[in-house]
């Protein structure tokens, strides 16, 4: 059984990959690997934890594996990996998940999602022992995720995709944390939206994307966990203020400073009027006060 174990997912890619280029024959190979993988981890589970990175990249990173262009073939993965997350214990499967975050955002925003949407049935399994162990990791892998918006990545052509799965896995988090852990995590991502107003003068719009993924995830928290979340919105009362008026700021004082011609460039189009982002992020500000 162990050699079995050992061989299956490494054979298994070996030979996916070397029957591309007949269409048919990949996917019906492909859908026998993941109704194979289906019985093996509903009836073996306990014996997967050595192989568990090797069948995350079959599940995870393998372009069939999140194809729309066989809905049966994208249906089946998605069953495969929630069985997974049902399967395997959060202390031994959560690490693997996490480390094929880096792995996916090369191969597009669909592998990237098909991550934190098996994060996400994660975390909603935790108990409050495994929220207390593991909410850092989580919530710091998902820092990192919502800053793709202001990395402009090519490989990533639909960023509102990613970043909802995100926000929906923050969102779920945050239902299972103290009140002062949410705050603690809620000032921190305050701080990583303000933090790359300093450090990119020479790109300014670059804050406006980062504030745009921020006031997303504000909106999101503000609709569905309303009275948790309204009571820290004061924590947020500046950076609306500075977001709604500080595109009218620059834009007054053009003629002061060279410096500040390049940021106007970012806000504004060639015929002086607000960039999109501007306005994307004043709409999601306003959306946030509304619900609040």
């Amino acid at each position: 059984m162990k050699c079995v174990l050992e061989k299956f997912p490494a054979e298994t890619k070996k030979t996916v990959d070397s029957a591309i280029g007949f269409s048919s024959s990949v996917d019906s190979l492909f859908m026998s690997v993941l109704l194979t993988l289906e019985a093996v981890v509903n009836k073996l589970a306990g014996f997967l934890n050595p192989y568990l990175t090797r069948i995350l990249q079959l599940v995870v990173l393998h372009p069939l594996s999140f194809s729309s262009s066989d809905p049966k073939l994208r249906l089946k993965a998605d069953v495969v990996r929630k069985l997974i997350t049902e399967k395997i214990p959060v202390r031994l499967l959560l690490q693997p998940v996490l480390d094929m975050y880096p792995k996916s955002i090369g191969l597009g925003e669909s592998s990237v999602s098909v991550v934190f949407e098996m994060l996400g049935n994660l975390v909603s399994s935790m108990d409050r022992a495994s929220i207390s162990i593991y909410h850092a990791k989580v919530f710091g892998l998902c820092l990192e995720a919502l800053d793709l918006r202001h990395q402009n990545l090519d490989s990533i052509q639909n960023i509102d995709v990613v970043e909802q799965n995100v926000i929906n896995v923050v969102v779920t988090l945050t239902m299972k944390l103290t009140g002062s852990t949410f705050r603690l995590l809620l000032i921190k991502t305050i701080e990583w939206s303000d933090s790359n107003v300093e450090g990119d003068e020479s790109a300014p719009g670059k804050s406006d994307s980062r504030a745009i993924s921020f006031y997303s995830l504000v909106n999101k928290l503000a609709e569905s966990q309303t009275s948790l979340f309204v009571p820290y919105f004061k924590d947020l009362l500046d950076g609306c203020v500075r977001g709604l008026d500080d595109a009218g700021e620059t834009k007054s004082t053009l003629t002061q400073k060279k410096k500040k011609a390049k940021l106007n460039d970012t806000t504004t189009d060639k015929d002086g009027a607000l960039s999109i982002q501007v306005w994307h992020r004043r709409a999601l500000i306003l959306s946030a006060l509304c619900c609040c």
